[in-house]
């Protein structure tokens, strides 16, 4: 999958900048949800993060947006632990969601 340069969560337009690290190299990302921005880490304790691992942190960061926005109240486990099983889910069952051409 190749990371989006934006998308559009809940009505609103999203950054997605992939960087070298977040905040002092020990976290994978991070949903800024003033200016609709989520960071991506690259690295984290100085190790490059995996192809699998990347994916799973949008996801993680595309649901604390939708909580922030819709106002759900999930807390940072309830994320942890939706976005790990939906990215299993999406990952080990080939879905794609995108419309087919032709």
């Amino acid at each position: 999958m190749k990371i989006p340069k934006s998308i559009r969560i809940a009505g609103h337009d999203v950054r997605v900048r992939q960087v070298k690290s977040i905040q002092k190299n020990t976290f994978l990302g991070e949903a800024d949800h003033v200016t609709n921005t989520i960071y991506i880490a690259q690295n984290c304790h100085n190790k490059k993060v995996a192809k699998d691992q990347i994916i799973d942190t949008l996801l993680h960061e595309i649901l604390h947006h939708l909580d922030d926005k819709l106002k759900i109240g999930l807390g940072e486990k309830k994320v942890t632990l939706l976005s790990a099983g939906l990215f299993q889910v999406l990952s080990d069952n080939n879905i794609d969601f995108r419309k087919k051409r032709g």
